[in-house]
């Protein structure tokens, strides 16, 4: 079995039980042990303990465990920190979800206990071997210079709490959606063909060549006679251009119930934006589209 005597083990899961009994099994075989119930707790850990390895349920309250994640990822302190995920969910586009969020590791419920040390020390020496983590702006170069816009839309996704986030193309009057992101049902481009551009929320991006965003609806003055503003609740959106400068569409994050716009989300947003310049001259073809 491999050894974990002293590793720096930060274990976090709300289950009170299964915390329980990892903790116990880890300081068994030598490991230095902290807990945390949420996110939020694991950060005020994080602030003062920086463990060797990340241990994290990815079903936690509040910022699930792929949010909390890509978060540490874009933060010198946290980025080069390993993660394991630990989820009920054994399907393809859960581990591709994992792997863009910057996790190492993926291990399925329900897991054998005993093979845990074995996963912790495997991903301990690939990061010491590795010349470090890949970062955020990295990840996100990565995938935009390989085009795996579904990828990259995940990974900007996690860290918010939206449920959508869309690259969207102005056809004159239309708005089309090149590639959406829908945390809630992954297998589908949710976003319906030729909306109004008037009926969206990207209008106020295209008018102003803006960012546009709003954590409510229903609060802002702008949208009060706006056909959406009873359904669509939450939005955040920022303008993509060409190289030649012209306006192609925007990307935008939304949500049918209210949600925080952060400043951190809009200028993450804003970077995205201007780094994917060189593939939208070509980008909405019907072989560039991801379903």
């Amino acid at each position: 079995m491999a050894s974990i005597d002293q590793l720096a083990v930060l274990v976090v899961d709300d289950d009170p039980d299964t915390s329980d009994l990892i903790q116990f099994f880890l300081e068994g075989k030598g490991a230095r042990v902290r807990m945390a119930a949420s996110a939020e707790e694991a950060r005020a850990v994080l602030s003062t303990w920086t463990p060797d390895v990340i241990l994290t349920d990815v079903s936690l309250p509040d910022e699930d465990g792929f949010a909390f994640v890509t978060r540490l990822r874009t933060e010198a302190a946290t980025r080069t920190i390993p993660a394991i995920a630990i989820t009920g969910h054994a399907d393809a586009k859960s581990r591709q979800r994992a792997l863009g969020a910057g996790f190492q590791k993926f291990i399925t419920k329900p897991f054998d206990v005993f093979a845990l040390p074995a996963a912790i020390a495997s991903v301990v020496a690939e990061t010491a071997r590795a010349p470090g983590v890949e970062t955020a702006d990295a990840r996100v170069a990565r995938l935009v210079s390989e085009r795996d816009m579904r990828a990259l839309l995940s990974t900007l996704n996690g860290p918010t709490p939206f449920r959508y986030t869309s690259i969207l193309r102005f056809d004159d009057d239309k708005l089309e959606s090149v590639w959406t992101f829908d945390r809630g049902n992954q297998s589908a481009d949710a976003y319906p063909p030729d909306v109004p551009v008037s009926a969206s929320y990207c209008a106020f991006v295209r008018a102003d060549g803006a960012p546009f965003a709003t954590g409510d609806s229903l609060t802002e003055p702008r949208l009060q006679a706006h056909p959406k503003r009873e359904t669509l609740r939450a939005y955040c959106g920022v303008p993509l251009f060409r190289a030649d400068g012209s306006m192609f569409g925007t990307l935008c994050h939304y949500d049918e119930l209210p949600q925080l716009v952060a400043e951190e989300t809009v200028q993450a947003m804003l970077r995205i934006a201007s780094m994917l310049v060189p593939v939208l001259d070509d980008a909405g073809s019907e072989g560039d589209r991801q379903p």
